[in-house]
């Protein structure tokens, strides 16, 4: 029975683990478009500024 318990306090823990690694690519991969996007709008807007 205590081995059981340990067992999935340990899983828990590793599915924490394994969330919170989700949540920090989550907010990687969202940062990363935001970044594209504002060099996509700087480059658009030295285009304009040189044409």
């Amino acid at each position: 029975m205590v081995a059981v318990m340990i067992i999935l306090i340990k899983n828990a823990h590793n599915l924490n683990k394994y969330k919170l690694l989700l949540l920090i690519m989550k907010i990687l991969l969202l940062l990363l478009l935001l970044l594209i996007k504002i060099l996509l709008l700087l480059h658009l807007l030295l285009i304009k500024k040189f044409e």
